[in-house]
């Protein structure tokens, strides 16, 4: 048996029978049911006045009333069989068609929602230090490129309108994502949407562009760090020696400074304005049931730990070429300024406190230096002349005494005149008054001489003195000025091992993010 056979027993089996109304004339009393109407299964007349079987052997689906009765309306005349079955029919086959298609619908829209295989929000990217410095390489040439007028350009015309089907099987899910680039961004930086504008398949793996529309809550620029200009030409030698050694900066090394004013910084962004911008997914592949986005390029906001350590160590190594820039907010431009005058001021500060100091050091040993004397003292000290000429004459009168005894005396007879006995007297006066007047000479001379002696041993003291306490405060001033240079050398010093040991912590992190990662897919394949 065919279906429509099939079809047309089922609706003959299941089709009730509709009971039947049969009018009688209760006024005419030859009136009588139609005889395939009104006879039963035995073919009896079995009607009463009342339209109920009399004997009960009348069909099961009709029933006979009086004519004109108000409890009972007219029935229509019957439908030909062959076309009730037909409704049936053409009925069964539309419930058919309907239950196919909803089956048809359910499971297009499995099959559909199943396309679109789920997306990683997990960070699935390769880490290491050498590609982040890589990444900063990429992301400061693509500054460079929108700071000379060569910008991407994704801000004009609409985002290409991809079809369904590429959507579902070449893009990973938009939260994955949107995941992906959040951890990209300054957590001042708010995503506004993400559009695919093309995709290229690279063996099993997907390449994806995106233009990504973002705000920032605070203005953003991007300054370049550059050796501070050289010192004034009145600077002090000094200052001129350690000024290669000076923290212009809280965050640079010795001797560059961030290039904060208004012809050398770039506005990247206004606060609370959209910027657009391109964005690439450089490697995006299905791994285990999930899109796993792998390789990014950096996005035009991008600024993170590596970043700053990759900038970092760009200036150690002295810049190259091209200067190494940096992504800074609106109240840093200040901060930088400050930071430059603060350590100018700093330095002329300590340098005068070093002058003053060697100053008052050298001043204090000048206090300990005998005074010079004034001149050869002048004065004569006549009571040592007056001593000195009694104490002669009284030598001289002895002397005298001498003479005249033994010379006078001897001469007295000889002479023939008298004249012995008077010069024998006045001998001993004459010789005192000779020595006394040779005294009083002597000792006038000594005590010049010995003025002139006492004179020139205190100058020779003085300048003796003068000398030792000249050499200690310009021991002292050499010390001063070494310490002064030493501890700017020091402090460079320990920036640069500082800003060395940041850069290899971030280093290290990276490297051992990216072997953990590693690790965990060896341990889930």
């Amino acid at each position: 048996m065919n279906m429509l056979n099939r079809l047309q027993s089922v609706s003959k089996i299941w089709s009730p029978k509709s009971p039947r109304v049969v009018l009688i004339d209760p006024e005419n009393p030859l009136a009588t049911a139609p005889p395939a109407e009104a006879a039963g299964s035995d073919g009896g007349r079995q009607v009463a006045k009342n339209g109920v079987h009399a004997d009960g052997g009348g069909s099961v689906s009709e029933s006979l009333v009086p004519y004109g009765s108000a409890a009972v309306e007219p029935t229509p005349a019957p439908e030909p069989r062959g076309k009730r079955g037909r409704g049936l029919l053409l009925l069964s086959l539309g419930a058919g068609i309907l239950l196919a298609g909803g089956l048809a619908i359910a499971g297009f829209s499995n099959w559909w929602n199943h396309l679109q295989v789920p997306g990683s929000v997990a960070d699935e990217e390769y880490h290491a230090y050498d590609r982040t410095v890589a990444q900063y390489e990429k992301w400061r040439s693509e500054i460079l490129d929108r700071i000379n007028g060569a910008g991407n350009g994704a801000g004009a015309g609409p985002a290409k309108k991809f079809g369904l089907f590429e959507a579902k099987t070449h893009l990973p899910p938009e939260e994955a994502v949107h995941a992906c680039l959040r951890r990209h961004l300054p957590g001042y930086v708010t995503i506004d949407s993400i559009e695919p504008v093309g995709y290229r398949s690279v063996g099993n793996a997907e390449e994806l562009d995106y233009r990504v529309t973002v705000e920032s809550a605070v203005d953003l620029y991007v300054v370049p760090a550059l050796a501070a200009p050289g010192p004034p030409d009145n600077a002090p030698e000094l200052v001129k020696q350690v000024w290669p050694d000076l923290l212009w900066d809280a965050t640079l090394p010795p001797g560059m400074e961030f290039k904060a004013g208004e012809k050398d910084r770039y506005l990247l962004t206004k606060a609370d304005q959209k910027l657009s911008f391109l964005w690439k997914i450089e490697k995006a592949q299905i791994v285990d049931g999930k899109w796993r986005i792998q390789r990014v390029a950096p996005p035009l906001l991008e600024w993170n730990n590596g970043f700053l350590a990759a900038g970092l160590d760009n200036t150690l190594q002295g810049g190259g070429a091209i200067p190494p820039l940096f992504l800074c907010r609106s109240k840093d431009l200040g901060e930088y300024s400050d930071s430059f005058d603060r350590c100018l001021t700093a330095v002329k500060t300590r340098y005068d406190d070093m002058e003053a100091d060697i100053a008052q050091a050298k001043k204090e040993l000048g206090l300990e230096v005998a005074k010079a004397p004034g001149g050869i003292r002048k004065g004569i000290d006549m009571a040592a002349v007056k001593q000195a000429r009694s104490d002669a004459f009284n030598d001289g009168m002895n002397k005298g005494q001498d003479f005249s005894d033994n010379v006078l005396a001897n001469a007295e007879g000889s002479t023939g005149i008298g004249v012995v006995p008077y010069a024998e007297m006045a001998a001993p006066v004459l010789f005192g008054l000779f020595h006394s007047k040779k005294a009083e000479k002597e000792e006038i001379a000594r005590q010049r001489a010995a003025a002139r002696a006492e004179y020139r041993a205190r100058m020779a003291r003085h300048a003796r003195q003068a000398k030792e306490a000249e050499q200690k405060g310009n021991q002292y001033q050499a010390q001063q000025e070494s310490k002064f240079v030493q501890d700017y050398r020091d402090l460079a010093s320990k920036r640069v091992a500082d800003i060395r040991e940041f850069i290899q912590k971030i280093a290290v992190a990276e490297d051992e993010a990216g072997r953990a990662k590693d690790n965990r897919a060896l341990r889930e394949q």
